[in-house]
């Protein structure tokens, strides 16, 4: 069962003010994270478009205030696709192939469509 809406951290917590104005898709991830891994895998290849940000773990980079006011709860990966902040890296591939499926149902529907109208010539 999915959720009804993404766990996303609210507006308030989010301390970074860089954040309101990232446009597109950036993600907060570390190579020391499978879950970073997974939704760096989707978004390559589902050839979406992001700005990647590392963050070194075993440095402490997700504890600075900088990474903290992105996501309060110092976790990665983070996903900000137009300044809303996304946890979670299973609701992230979420988030990120919803509208890629929609896409395809409607491609797929119009050559169902486009096809029949040929057939019925």
């Amino acid at each position: 069962l999915l959720p009804l809406a993404m766990p996303k951290i609210p507006s308030q917590q989010v301390l970074n003010p860089e954040v309101a104005s990232m446009d597109g898709v950036h993600l907060f991830y570390s190579d020391m994270s499978i879950c970073s891994r997974k939704v760096l895998l989707v978004l390559a290849c589902k050839n979406i478009p992001f700005t990647r940000k590392h963050i070194d773990l075993a440095l402490g980079e997700n504890r600075t205030p900088t990474y903290l006011g992105v996501n309060p709860r110092g976790l990665v990966p983070t996903l900000v696709h137009d300044g809303q902040v996304i946890i979670e890296s299973n609701l992230s591939l979420i988030h990120i192939s919803e509208p890629t499926r929609l896409l395809s149902i409607s491609y797929a529907v119009f050559c169902l469509k486009k096809k029949n109208k040929k057939t019925k010539i």
